[in-house]
């Protein structure tokens, strides 16, 4: 699958609140564009900010914040 449909496919996820799928995707992406580092930017501030704030309890956003530049450090 083309990269492009992947990303359309991840922000679809993120709309419906499907975050296994979108985690998926994430990673889909990845492993095809490894060295294209605005995947690696903006899915890193997308964890930490737009999945974090669709959480309700504390813990939750906090996994999220966390991953976000967890997921970004990756690139390194």
């Amino acid at each position: 699958m083309p990269p492009d449909l992947i990303w359309i496919n991840a922000d679809h996820d993120e709309q419906i609140k499907n975050w296994a799928e979108l985690r998926a995707n994430v990673d889909a992406i990845i492993m095809l564009q490894p060295h294209f580092v605005k995947v690696w930017q903006f899915q890193g501030w997308n964890l930490a900010y737009n999945v974090s704030a669709a959480w309700d309890l504390v813990a939750d956003r906090y996994y999220w914040v966390k991953e976000g530049p967890s997921f970004s450090s990756r690139a390194a």
